[in-house]
């Protein structure tokens, strides 16, 4: 496995709500309501994202 971590970018969290719930879809994780997405995001402590450059 090659990791290049040069091209790894941590940026202020830009994931809507919406976004959340698709993404928890998507990797098999139970769909949930917006409201509780949005709160989620909001009380999480760490609010990152990974960009690839």
């Amino acid at each position: 496995m090659n990791i290049i971590l040069d091209e790894i970018e941590i940026v202020e969290n830009v994931l809507t709500p919406e976004d959340f719930v698709r993404l928890r879809t998507a990797t098999g994780f139970a769909d949930i309501p917006l409201p509780h997405a949005t709160r989620a995001l909001k009380n999480g402590l760490w609010r990152r994202s990974y960009e690839l450059s």
